[in-house]
């Protein structure tokens, strides 16, 4: 019985990590560029090629990329064995078209499929300074006003970082990135109609209450 009882607790441990990630990984990661790719994107007129990745503490993760301006992405669970880092999608990754990638994972980045991600919030001339709290967005937003949360008001941030706001006789969609605690919104539509890439950009603050601020409005996540 004692071979049995050792397999058991080696896979209830096993599990337990699994569902559990270390801290010193969990976070938010953003795809680092070269200097000459943000210039051949700025010349050539389109947005810039970008990739996110959140690793979150239940062992699951959301990925996000853009492909000339149309946002994709996927979820799934990454399993972690020292410092190597195997990510598996429910579906595939969109732009690879696999289910699985595979990498390295140090305390602020991350290097997968042969592309250099780091963690938000961190200067990439201090690589090893302690990162900024990430905040994960992901989810719906109401209006509060006063003591009363007015749910006519939403916006809806979503794991391949878009995001949709409504309300009665207004709608706008666009994307979003967050980096430590400033949320960057970037609208790519309003009221039906397109709007030109970068023209339409708003830079907020993440609250450590868990709100934030457009103009005198007050969202929180509820």
């Amino acid at each position: 019985m004692r071979p049995i009882a050792l397999l058991l607790n080696l896979a209830l441990v096993v599990s337990a990590f699994a569902g559990n990630a270390p801290d010193w990984v969990v976070g938010s990661y953003r795809l680092e560029l070269t200097p000459d790719l943000k210039v051949a994107a700025q010349k050539l007129g389109v947005p810039e090629p970008y990739a996110r990745i959140m690793l979150r503490p239940d062992g699951t993760f959301s990925y996000a990329s853009n492909n000339a301006g149309n946002v994709t992405g996927t979820n799934g669970t990454f399993e972690l064995n020292d410092h190597d880092i195997k990510l598996t999608a429910n579906d595939k990754f969109p732009g690879q078209g696999v289910k699985v990638l595979a990498g390295k994972a140090s305390s602020n980045a991350l290097d997968i499929d042969g592309l250099h991600y780091v963690r938000a919030g961190i200067d990439p001339l201090k690589p090893n300074a302690e990162p900024v709290q990430t905040f994960d967005v992901v989810g719906t937003w109401h209006v509060l006003a006063g003591d009363r949360v007015d749910r006519s008001i939403k916006m809806i941030f979503r794991d391949n970082h878009t995001f949709e706001f409504a309300c009665m006789d207004a709608a706008s969609k666009g994307r979003y990135e967050v980096e430590g605690n400033k949320l960057t919104l970037t609208w790519t539509e309003v009221d039906g109609q397109a709007v030109e890439a970068g023209q339409m950009r708003k830079v907020l603050d993440l609250r450590d209450d868990g709100s934030f601020y457009i103009d005198t409005y007050q969202y929180v996540k509820r």
